[in-house]
């Protein structure tokens, strides 16, 4: 008998990560342990962008080229007809990308509402019109945080079940000593002096006022951001990290900072917690939540508004004043937020809508 054909829209993946395509891949990986467990009584289908690189680990599975772009208003037409030649008999959007009517049940992941604070006007209608109404058919609605979830519920105003499935944090991969090195050595820093912040440069991350609280606080130590951007001084900018150089560049910083005013989740101060480094990052909740296991001594959580206290906080990390995160609390993330606790929800989720109502 033939298998119900589970399609996921995985048209985000792109050979540079990113929260969004990070997330679905952990899902993925978190379906794949199950399925060694357990035979899944389904197929995982894919829905991928022709730029997915030709060796790319998503390119092993049962998948359909897609040519429309992630979030192309077109994806609203031409989805649907796409899940009916493919015959689907679930679909799953592990974000926001909405369609104004599905051809079979569906499941979806809203990670944040951070378009209705900080988007434009076309990204405020979407929400309104198209991801609200898809939002409250989905068979079931999942996001990344009690956080979230309390704001999504505000935003819907019924009380719509949610389920909260945790982005999976995994230590950074292991990268030789020569390698390192060379790494190092391309941005101009030494190991334990510099200070790192892995983000992007949308408004809501808070960027400007990092680099402002940086150059206040006269620190000799250079700050790396992830972005593209003109360096000055000490102040650089790496652009687009490969998986070895982002491992380096958490692994061997002497401090991480995370500045944001908006977040789902927020991942990246996980990712250097894990890595046993001093993280300093926004009291927002969403990140004081993700971050609940990581005891008051080995974090520093600030006001995102608060420049001065920013500025301080670089000369005390240059000091060596503040503890870094220790190995006990790097085992308590990585048990906590593990692919396979989160494949776990998914897949029931995936076998009640395929029983029905």
């Amino acid at each position: 008998m033939k298998q119900p054909r589970i399609v996921i829209d995985a048209r985000m993946v792109t050979a540079q990560g990113h929260g969004i395509a990070n997330y679905l891949l952990d899902l993925l990986a978190g379906l794949k342990q199950l399925q060694v467990q357990k035979k899944l009584p389904y197929e995982i289908f894919l829905l991928i962008s022709p730029s997915l690189p030709a060796d790319h680990s998503l390119r092993h599975y049962p998948l359909a080229e897609v040519k429309i772009p992630f979030l192309h208003p077109s994806e609203l037409w031409t989805l649907p007809t796409i899940l009916t030649q493919i015959q689907a008999s679930l679909y799953f959007s592990p974000s926001f990308s909405s369609l104004w009517k599905y051809p079979c049940p569906h499941l979806q992941t809203v990670h944040d509402l951070n378009h209705l604070e900080f988007g434009n006007i076309r990204q405020k209608l979407y929400y309104r019109f198209v991801l609200k109404k898809s939002a409250l058919s989905a068979a079931t609605l999942f996001t990344v945080s009690e956080s979230a979830k309390k704001e999504i519920l505000a935003w819907l105003r019924v009380d719509k079940k949610i389920e909260i499935t945790l982005n999976a944090i995994r230590e950074p991969e292991i990268v030789s000593e020569s390698i390192t090195q060379d790494i190092l050595k391309k941005f101009g820093v030494e190991k334990e002096k510099y200070f790192f912040c892995l983000s992007n440069p949308k408004p809501h991350k808070n960027l400007d006022f990092l680099k402002r609280a940086y150059q206040k606080s006269k620190s000799i130590m250079p700050l790396l951001l992830s972005i593209e951007g003109h360096n000055e001084g000490l102040l650089r900018h790496t652009g687009a990290l490969s998986g070895k150089e982002l491992s380096v560049l958490l692994r061997h910083c002497r401090a991480f900072f995370f500045p944001s005013l908006y977040e789902g989740f927020g991942r990246p101060p996980l990712e250097a917690a894990v890595c046993e480094r001093v993280v300093i990052a926004s009291n927002i909740a969403p990140l004081s939540e993700a971050m609940a296991l990581i005891p008051e001594q080995e974090k520093c959580l600030l006001d995102p508004k608060q420049e001065k206290a920013w500025a301080l906080a670089f000369q005390k990390a240059e000091k060596g004043s503040f503890l870094p995160v220790s190995s006990l609390t790097k085992k308590n993330i990585l048990a906590q937020y593990s692919a396979e606790n989160s494949a776990r929800l998914v897949d029931k989720a995936i076998q009640r809508a395929l029983s029905g109502p």
